[in-house]
This record gives C-alpha cells, structure tokens and sequence, in this order.
C-alpha cells in the first residue's frame, strides 16, 4: 500500500458506482468507492477498491502534503496546458435552458419597461419651434452640471448664428472693456469670445433631489428651403408626481425671464423668410434719453396704455384688437430711437421687418407677421422707401403703361415696391395690416421721411391709427439735450442752464440754419466736444457737422 499522502488528486470524478482519480503526477485510477472521510487536517482521504491494479486498496489526498508541495509546484505549470485542454465543456442542455429563460426575460423587461416609465417617470418634449425650448438651454447652461461634464459644444461670439444668438447675448460681452482673446477664469468658457455648453446628446444628473435624464438631439432640417437647424429636448424624470415637473419648468421659464430683464430682444427674419431669429439683445433705452418736441412722448405713451388695457372693449364690441401709428420726419430726428425706447419701457420686443427684401413676396410677409413672437412690436423703417408713390405720373414711370384709365387703380394696388427685387405688392401689405390674416394684439410702428409718397389706402385709420410729426429740433430740445450731455455731479444745474443759454445765442446767430438743426447732428457734436464750455466755444462747427 503506498503512502497515504503520496499523491495529489488533481481530478476527482464519480460516474455511478465507480470513482475516476487523476492524480498531479499523471497516474489515473479507477475502482469502486470505499469509504470517503476528511482528517483533522482538512484533507480530503479516499479509500476504493482498484480494478486496474493488483492493490486492493489506494489512499489519495485532496491537498499536497508539505513535503511533496514544492515538487507540485514544479509540475503546475507543465501540466496546465494538458489539465485546460481537459475541462469539460459547457453541457448543451444548459443552453436549451438558458436560452427560454433569457427571452421570456426580455419580453419582460419589453412589456413592464413602458409601464414602469409611465408610472415611475414623468417625461417631457421639447422642440425648438417653441420658445420654451430656450429656457431649458439656457437652464442647461446654467447647471453645475454644465461645469462638469466632459461633453461640451463650442460657441463663438464673432461667428455666433442660428437659434443660439440669444444665448450668447447673455454672456455680456463688450468688446471695450475686455480683451475678447483673452482665456477667461470661468470654467463655461474658453476666451471671453468662447463659451461652453452641454452638445447633443445624453447627459444624466441631479437636480434639486430629482435624477434626470436628458437627450439632446440636433439634426439638419430635412426642408430643402429651411435654414434653421432641428433641435429637441426629450428630458425624462425619475418622479411620478406632476406638480415637481410644473415646478422645474415655471424655475426654468423665470431665470431666463430674469436675464432679458431691462433688456430688449431684436428679432429678424431668417435668410429663407421663414422664421425669426433673434439678432441682438439691447439694453433697455430710457424714456428720458430721448427728447423730443414738447409733449409728444406723452401723447405716444398715453395711446398706447389706452389700447393695450381696453383689449375686453375691443372684444366685446367686435373690433379687431390692432394698432398702427406712423412716426414721420425729417432723417436723424429720432423716429427709430423713439420705437426702442417704447419698447424697452413696456417690456416688448422688437420686429425688425424689411419690406423691401429680395426674398420677400406676399407669401413670406404673411407668414411672418402670423409667427412674429408674443409681446413684440413689428417696426417697418422708411416704410416710404419701398411702397410706390400714389400720384399718377410715378404711376406712369414705373409701369411704363396706365398713365390713366379703368385699371390703373388696380395695377396700382397689385404694384410691387421700388425696390427692383421686392415682390411683394401693395395688397399684399394691405391684407397684413387689416386682413383676416392680420394677428390679434399687434402694433405696429412704421417710420417715414416722405409721408406724402404714401398712398391713402395704406395710412387711413384702421391700419395707421395714431400718425405724429417728428422734425427738426427747437430751441427747448436743444438747450434739453446739452444739459443731458454735460450733466454731471460736479457741474451745477445753474452752469449748465448758462452755459446751454449761451450756446443757443452762438447758434441763433446763423439764424438762416437754426430753425433746420436735426436732434441725430446734436447729439453727435456733443460726443466731439469734452466739456460744455468748448461746445459754447465751438458752436459754429455743428453747421459743418450737418452739411457733410
């Protein structure tokens, strides 16, 4: 009988009756088990009656004793490459159970994976069509998660375009008191020219105690003639009651509220025509920078408080709730300035709409005043420019045809404006201001050098409801605007009133041009002069200033 701890079991197999041995030296046995106990040492000892050999009876133990444990080592590293080759292979009927198991898994998951979102989660879609689609980008860009997350898009200020103009108009940036390539401390941008933002795709955080999964999805527009890039939001909340998503939405909607505060949005059509694009965001200009004649802004402030608290009258009694006024002058007396700070003052936005565009027709036109955004002022500068003059010979000119008949009113009417590109017609225009197109709660401001080139048509009430002169300035604006330019903490009121006095007297003495002073000439003469005493002593140069 060996030694009972002379070999090493390697492989231990039991098939029935029989026991199979592969020991570390590589000796296999094989015999009917005996008896099977473990030792106070913890080694596993087999006793079994050994068919193959004249010994009757073999002991094996499970753990190398300490004397033959270095020679296993020796031998382990030879014999790994045969006892691999040997493991048995995965039986093939575990895999025709495995397999049933991991599909019914699957149309599990597949059938209680929507019920799960619907009850657990709260999911919310967002385009960019819409306005609140600027909210959650600007929220996004205001998180901390934004300062932390590796998947980051580029903006540049010099090249900013598209839907994201908005955007960098918050950033605050000024060219004159910052070097615009210098790299900024901020961790949300690289220059003070380049800002980061999270870019598409998927982000997941936490906000607030609520995780969020969010995707954000770009792809060109599949519109041949659309120019705006398609984008949305689809954010997803692991929360099932309502009122936490209305809370997230109302928080997002007020900080982006809170930015445009005393700031005014600029808005322009789009390259196509199609939509509008905010262009710039301006601070709000105050009532009291601009002076005009004396109790004008309060006439146009007051029509317009009338109209905007009397929209229940215009309901009830069936009236389109429309206003339209007509500011017109001389060039340079303020007439744009004027719709700004109106703008500014009740909180609207402004329009910018060129009629006269080559890419405009009556289509185009229609379509942008429907989809003009809320709480905006459309503006229509020198309107005159663009509309063809009423009188019969201007007629004649343009046409070549029609100098007078039966259809000259009406070639009139369908009569494209001045400029050679425009294809949109005076009906066309007609039908915006007062057709059954034309958008409830709009106003309307259009500007004008030369009413007199305006047909009848386009400025009777109804479509030009409110119309004021703005001219050259008179002797209480000009003395107004000097004290508004010099007026400082060290410059008593007393100076300035004799010091705008003697201005006016230096001006009154070419008194064949004083009565023609325009407000745009003073206000740039008094940017040239440092103090008021050199405009006093320079008066005479504003007349220069004007003639060129």
């Amino acid at each position: 009988m060996s030694s009972p701890f002379a070999h090493h079991i390697r492989k231990l197999t039991f098939r029935r009756n029989h026991c199979f041995v592969r020991t570390d030296s590589g000796q296999v046995a094989a015999g009917s088990l005996v008896s099977c106990f473990v030792s106070p040492s913890r080694r596993l000892h087999c006793h079994f009656h050994n068919t193959s050999s004249s010994s009757s009876s073999r002991f094996y133990s499970i753990l190398p004793s300490s004397s033959t444990h270095q020679n296993t080592n020796n031998s382990q590293s030879s014999t790994t490459s045969s006892s691999q080759s040997h493991q048995k292979s995965f039986p093939p009927w575990k895999y025709i159970i495995l397999f049933p198991f991991l599909f019914f898994l699957y149309t599990l998951l597949s059938l209680y994976y929507p019920i799960f979102l619907q009850k657990y989660t709260l999911k919310l879609d967002i385009d960019n069509d819409d306005p609140s689609f600027q909210w959650f980008i600007f929220w996004l860009s205001q998180l901390q998660y934004s300062r932390d997350c590796t998947h980051l898009s580029v903006f540049s200020l010099r090249n900013a375009k598209g839907s994201y103009n908005w955007l960098l108009n918050f950033q605050d940036h000024d060219d004159s008191s910052e070097d615009p390539d210098a790299y900024s401390t901020d961790p949300c941008k690289i220059t003070n020219d380049e800002i980061l933002i999270p870019a598409p795709g998927s982000h997941i955080f936490k906000y607030k105690g609520l995780w969020i999964y969010l995707n954000y999805d770009r792809e060109p527009s599949s519109k041949p003639n659309q120019s705006k890039t398609k984008e949305s939001i689809t954010m997803w909340v692991l929360n099932h009651d309502r009122a936490n998503l209305i809370e997230l939405i109302r928080e997002a909607r007020t900080m982006y509220e809170m930015q445009k505060h005393n700031r005014t949005s600029i808005y322009m059509p789009d390259a196509h025509m199609l939509s509008w694009e905010e262009v710039e965001r301006k601070e709000q200009r105050q009532l009291d920078t601009i002076v005009l004649q004396h109790g004008l802004m309060e006439s146009l402030k007051k029509d317009l408080e009338t109209f905007k608290s009397r929209r229940h009258f215009y309901r009830e009694k069936g009236i389109p709730f429309r206003r339209g006024y007509l500011l017109y002058g001389i060039p340079g007396s303020g007439k744009t300035s004027t719709v700004l700070a109106l703008a500014g003052f009740y909180g609207h936005n402004i329009c910018l709409l060129n009629i006269g565009a080559s890419a405009m027709n009556d289509e185009t036109l229609n379509h942008l005043m429907m989809k003009a955004p809320r709480n905006s002022i459309i503006l229509l500068e020198d309107i005159d420019a663009c509309v063809a003059s009423v009188n019969q010979s201007g007629v004649a000119e343009r046409q070549g045809i029609y100098a007078d008949g039966e259809d000259d009113d009406f070639h009139r009417s369908m009569m494209p404006f001045l400029d050679s590109d425009s294809k949109v017609t005076l009906s066309g225009l007609l039908n915006v201001l007062d057709g059954v197109h034309s958008k409830e709660g709009r106003i309307i401001f259009c500007t004008s050098n030369h009413p007199e080139h305006l047909q009848p048509a386009l400025i009777r009430p109804g479509r030009i409801d409110f119309r004021t002169h703005i001219g050259y300035a008179n002797e209480d604006q000009i003395r107004k605007l000097f004290q508004y330019f010099y007026s400082t903490d060290a410059t008593k009121d007393d100076t300035l009133q004799r010091l705008s006095g003697e201005f006016i007297q230096q001006l009154r003495s070419n008194s064949s041009q004083f009565d023609h002073i325009a407000p745009s000439t003073l206000s740039s003469f008094f940017l040239t002069c440092n103090t008021p005493e050199e405009a006093v002593s320079r008066a005479n140069d504003l007349f220069k200033l004007q003639e060129l």
